[in-house]
């Protein structure tokens, strides 16, 4: 479901709207002569990086965020105490960056599990009745929309509780098997 939300365009937005912003918080510190630290605000732009492109996409854009703050503190000339300040904080903030989209990234990945176990039978892996009327709505309006035809097929095993109850649970869970692997 959000994997189609952000497709095509709306992931190129995204990605469009957290550069910009980094830069804009890179040209605000520059402005204010590194006095201040918007390093808190360029945690969103990280998250929604790490949520649709995932860890790997998440960690390069908290490098090039990174790489932001160093050269806008190297513009702004602002003196510090010890010329390695900077490169620390840049490290600080890296850390920090790294955090955040590898906890993002595992929120995500926890998401997806938990969308598949409520949509997918645990037994066969076929999709469940939830999906089915998920899938089923979306699909009348489409077909209402678009006016083309909708065809809805129903199978029913014959007998499955006569088999369950002669041969037993096992031998039906067997069956419902070779019946999701065969459609």
């Amino acid at each position: 479901m959000l994997e189609t939300f952000w497709s095509g365009w709306r992931r190129w937005a995204a990605w469009t709207v957290c550069i910009s912003a980094i830069f804009l918080l890179g040209v605000l510190r520059t402005a204010s002569d590194a006095d201040f630290t918007f390093g808190s605000l360029a945690i969103l732009p990280v998250v929604v990086i790490a949520w649709i492109a995932g860890r790997k996409g998440g960690l390069l854009f908290s490098i090039f965020s990174v790489v932001i703050w160093i050269v806008a503190d190297i513009i702004s000339e602002r003196p510090f105490s010890a010329h390695w300040i900077p490169w620390a904080n840049a490290a600080t903030r890296l850390m920090t960056y790294s955090l955040v989209v590898l906890l993002t990234s595992q929120i995500r990945l926890q998401f997806k599990r938990e969308h598949i176990h409520a949509t997918r039978d645990s037994l066969t892996g076929v999709f469940n009745r939830r999906a089915f009327f998920e899938a089923g709505t979306a699909e009348v309006e489409h077909s209402k929309q678009d006016t083309h035809s909708l065809a809805v097929i129903f199978l029913d095993l014959d007998d499955f509780k006569q088999l369950n109850d002669s041969k037993g649970h096992d031998a039906g869970d067997a069956a419902l098997r070779a019946t999701a692997k065969a459609l």
